[in-house]
């Protein structure tokens, strides 16, 4: 039987992997351009990535791109002094990568690097200082400034609020960052302990597998926030994550969060996010329409809010209320309180708390195609 993936190794010969704390585990697919700028800023300072070499290492998991991705890999890695690349045969999903990747990686920790995003080895040396004081640490939690898609105008700076480091015990402050988990690049996992969330149900087909991972790993430890580590995130590539955003906030974080807890034994806490979150439908949709508006005050133009929105087909009435003529404006109101009313009657139907976020699927696919269909 042929082989799924063909491994390539650019380590030297003579370099330990028996110290290796830190897997910087890169799924990508078709970005290679983008992957380009990742692997120059990892490289970084000669000096820092030499004296770290043998602690950490890189590995690029590609998806069958069918880009230059092999090319970039090839040019890159080897400087790295630390790099490896697997190719998946066929492409296998975004689930499927992420369990080759685990499968693949040596270190004792991972961190999901987004093939979009950027980072460089001071973070690397940030999250290895962070491991060596915190080894038993279930994740760490990166802080993000997040940038336009060119990556050349800051958008909004320090997403978690606070550059300093604290580590939460308890799963009261874990949850307080439970939206934050859903961001890959912000994320390094215990890599034994998160493994189990590959066999939880909500993994594949959710948008959620870090917020799963994460959640399970955070059963056997401490979550360890470090708000002086930042990634530079980028937004609004057109991927499946923005066209269903709608649905991911309406349905899947509350419902990945709650089902991880509840089948995990914590039915207090699954009980308490659930009682803390029960407006949380209508939260999300408040959200969705208020969030252009939002993002225009944190410094996006129309052209972003084009390509975050737009290019998804995803509406809403903030989005009409930023556009030009007060007929579309008028027509948004009413669609949402279209929405309004649906969600209202639905969750009058909701017979009990252990049900809230059970809702039919159907229901949520409606909503989805809903929120996704062209109105203008």
């Amino acid at each position: 039987m042929p082989s799924a993936s063909s491994n390539v190794n650019f380590f030297p010969a003579t370099m330990s992997t028996e110290n290796i704390i830190l897997t910087i585990a890169i799924p990508t697919y078709n970005r290679a351009a983008f992957l380009d700028e990742l692997l120059v800023g990892l490289r970084g300072h000669s000096q820092l990535a030499e004296a770290l070499a043998g602690e950490f290492e890189v590995l690029v998991v590609d998806n069958a791109s069918t880009d230059t991705t092999p090319d970039v890999c090839a040019r890159h890695l080897p400087s790295l002094a630390c790099g490896r690349i697997i190719r998946q045969k066929v492409n296998v999903g975004f689930p499927g990568n992420l369990r080759t990747a685990f499968s693949a990686a040596r270190g004792r920790h991972v961190w999901i690097l987004c093939d979009d995003d950027l980072a460089d080895n001071i973070i690397i040396k940030k999250i290895l200082c962070a491991l060596r004081v915190y080894p038993g640490a279930a994740a760490l939690l990166l802080n993000r400034d997040i940038y336009d898609v060119s990556m050349t105008r800051l958008l909004q700076a320090n997403s978690l609020g606070s550059r300093l480091t604290a580590v939460h015990e308890s799963w009261d402050g874990k949850l307080r960052y439970a939206g934050s988990l859903l961001t890959a690049s912000c994320v390094v996992l215990y890599r034994a302990k998160a493994e189990r969330g590959f066999n939880h149900p909500s993994f594949a087909g959710t948008c959620c597998e870090t917020m799963v991972l994460a959640l399970h790993a955070l059963q056997g430890g401490d979550l360890v926030v470090l708000g002086g580590a930042t990634i530079r995130y980028r937004e609004g590539n057109n991927g499946s994550w923005n066209a269903l955003w709608p649905w991911i906030y309406f349905h899947n974080i509350p419902m990945v969060v709650h089902d991880v807890l509840d089948a995990a034994g914590e039915w207090t806490y699954a009980q308490s996010f659930v009682a803390g979150r029960k407006n949380y439908i209508m939260f999300s949709l408040c959200y969705l329409m208020t969030s252009p508006i939002t993002r225009i005050k944190k410094g996006y133009r129309i052209d972003d809010l084009k390509l975050i929105y737009g290019n998804t087909r995803v509406r809403s009435a903030a989005f009409f209320v930023i556009s030009h003529t007060p007929k579309i404006f008028l027509r948004g109101a009413v669609i949402s309180m279209m929405g309004l009313r649906l969600l209202f009657r639905q969750i009058s139907e909701i017979r009990s708390a252990s049900t809230l976020f059970r809702v039919p699927f159907v229901m949520f696919e409606k909503l989805k195609k809903f929120f996704q269909k062209e109105r203008v």
